[in-house]
């Protein structure tokens, strides 16, 4: 029985042997002039998938002293930089478009393209807590240069859903979103205690009400 080369690369089965379809695609990371860290990714062959040029438009940072580069796998931006070798896309350009227009967008991307990653990045920009951090994180990014006045300017209230399990009866599902809810909203008070005037989260989370302790942290903070 023969085996394949080892070199030889699997074929779909509508490809024929030796096929050079031009639609196969390979990034080339080139470094850009005058930087030992900034990458920017290159296509060798053009590839017919729109939704790759969101990426293919942004810069990329490669985090040195690690052997091999890696994409991270959490979602934590302000933490990218302690992981050497982590190759991670300058996206920071994207936020003034975003201030030019009404502040109302939904990101419709595959999984595992940056859309938590995006949001905690624009959450640490606008956060009036990472004011004394802005250079260390953006100091070095297309953003860094020139600054919106909008910049750590804001008290921010992110939810992650994506903890909430679908299983169990329907109270066990309302009980996990309300705990995945309050959980935040606490987390929201006790963070900006000294701007909210330390409110405490037992005046404003009412357990078991999702509605009204939204209500209330929302307007009455």
């Amino acid at each position: 029985m023969q085996t394949p080369a080892r070199n030889e690369r699997l074929k779909r089965p509508h490809e024929k042997p030796n096929d050079q379809s031009p639609n196969r695609k390979r990034l080339r990371l080139s470094l850009l002039p005058g930087s030992s860290a900034v990458y920017e990714a290159e296509s060798t062959v053009v590839r017919h998938r729109p939704f790759l040029h969101f990426f293919l438009a942004s810069k990329v940072i490669v985090c040195k002293n690690r052997n091999h580069p890696f994409f991270p796998a959490n979602a934590q931006f302000t933490t990218f930089s302690n992981n050497p070798g982590a190759i991670v896309a300058d996206k920071t350009r994207f936020i003034p478009l975003l201030e030019a227009n009404p502040f109302e967008y939904m990101f419709l991307r595959p999984r595992r393209w940056g859309k938590s990653t995006f949001l905690n990045m624009l959450a640490a920009y606008y956060d009036v807590k990472t004011k004394d951090s802005f250079e260390e994180v953006f100091g070095k990014l297309d953003i860094g240069k020139a600054p919106t006045e909008s910049r750590n300017s804001h008290l921010i209230l992110l939810f992650d859903f994506s903890t909430i399990t679908p299983f169990g009866s329907r109270e066990e599902v309302m009980q996990r979103i309300f705990l995945n809810i309050s959980g935040t909203l606490r987390h929201f008070l006790l963070k900006y205690r000294d701007i909210l005037d330390d409110a405490s989260p037992e005046e404003y989370i009412t357990p078991g009400g999702v509605a009204v302790s939204l209500k209330n942290v929302l307007v009455s903070s």
